[in-house]
């Protein structure tokens, strides 16, 4: 999920109150984040079926994170920080997620924001291109 900073999105539901809630507990500013009605939280199950073995599979396909756009970036959020952080998963969500990562850094590069890029690489999120 992209920090709050960015707006982020939640589903409405469980899993979306849990995050929510969790991040208040911890002092996040989540002024910008928005629960959406109309889409799930997406999120990540990892089974550990042995020491050495595991599983990861992803449910992120149409979730509320997907539905991220440039809209949701907000100017003054980026340009106030002192570093935008980003990860390598949300431009994989969605053409509209990965143009709202574009646009904020492009707004943090205008404003001398120092920018951080965690790649996070998800082979099967990604296609070969």
């Amino acid at each position: 999920m992209p920090g709050p900073g960015a707006g982020a999105h939640l589903g409405d539901d469980p899993m979306g109150e849990l995050i929510d809630r969790e991040l208040r507990a911890e002092r996040v500013d989540v002024t910008s984040l928005r629960m959406d009605g109309a889409a799930p939280t997406g999120f990540m199950v990892k089974e550990r079926r042995t020491a050495k073995v595991t599983h990861v599979f992803y449910v992120r396909s149409n979730s509320a994170g997907s539905r991220l756009s440039p809209d949701n970036v907000s100017r003054e959020l980026v340009e106030g920080a002192r570093v935008l952080h980003v990860t390598g998963i949300t431009p994989a969500l969605s053409a509209s997620a990965r143009a709202a990562v574009h646009h904020a850094i492009g707004l943090a590069r205008q404003a001398g924001v120092l920018v951080s890029f965690d790649l996070n690489h998800r082979t099967g999120s990604w296609c070969a291109e």
